[in-house]
């Protein structure tokens, strides 16, 4: 793979000049910026540098989202403005699916675009700076826990599921450590965890995943492997009574 850093650089300096005067120039420099990211995102990956994937979703998030959502406000304004106001939907998209690998809070959103029940639209205004402190917390080198306490309700155990899932996700090598009182929460949480790796949102987000039949190469109620994953498990944990399993739970989650 090609470092495309200085690619991304000056698309994203030229979408930064541009104005909601020319849409379609606008559309077309946040194209390239897309491509250049994608490929630029695999050679961070490649190399495992995971502050660089990070800072590619960061940039996304900041400044490419937001330009992209008034641009197609703007749109009405141009002479084709419903086919492009589609392309920019489109692209838009794109781009909120990349930075979905690395700001979980995206990730989240993504995956709950396709529910009718909805969690976050009352308590991501709470539980946003959970879920940027997780993202540090999932590239930092020094930080070795990561403590969550919140009110019932806010969704606390959703986020777990999200976190190992995403964690799976950027690499499915990954080996957690999933703690809870009891059996039936350990069937739980794995059920859950494992329904969001299963569904559209995910494949769209890793694309990896996407036209596989089986994304697991081992599951039951208490654990799963995922197709790629180089070992024999993704999760091993036990229950608060000391209830050996290889499972998914909740409370705390350690990369081991």
């Amino acid at each position: 793979m090609e470092d495309l850093s200085s690619v991304v650089r000056v698309s994203r300096d030229a979408l930064r000049t541009c104005n909601f005067n020319d849409i379609p120039k606008l559309y077309k420099v946040a194209k390239v910026m897309y491509d250049a990211m994608i490929l630029q995102y695999d050679y961070a990956y490649e190399n495992n540098d995971l502050r660089q994937q990070y800072r590619i979703c960061q940039l996304i998030d900041q400044e490419v989202l937001p330009k992209l959502k008034e641009a197609i406000v703007h749109t009405k304004d141009c002479k084709s403005g419903n086919r492009l106001a589609t392309n920019i939907v489109d692209l838009l998209k794109l781009f909120f699916a990349l930075s979905a690998r690395r700001i979980l809070r995206n990730f989240a959103l993504y995956i709950e675009q396709y529910k009718r029940k909805k969690v976050w639209d009352k308590t991501m205004d709470t539980m946003e700076c959970v879920f940027s402190y997780a993202d540090e917390f999932a590239i930092s080198d020094n930080m070795n826990i990561m403590r969550t306490s919140c009110m019932p309700g806010l969704g606390k155990s959703y986020f777990g599921n999200l976190f190992v899932a995403n964690a799976h996700g950027n690499d499915p090598n990954l080996q957690i450590l999933r703690i809870t009182y009891s059996d039936d929460l350990v069937k739980i949480t794995t059920r859950q965890t494992k329904a969001i790796i299963k569904s559209k949102a995910f494949a769209e987000i890793f694309p990896r995943y996407q036209n596989v039949k089986n994304i697991f190469k081992q599951e039951d109620k208490y654990s799963y492997c995922l197709c790629d994953c180089e070992d024999e498990y993704n999760l091993f944990g036990f229950t608060r009574d000391g209830q050996l399993a290889h499972c998914s739970s909740d409370i705390t989650v350690n990369p081991i």
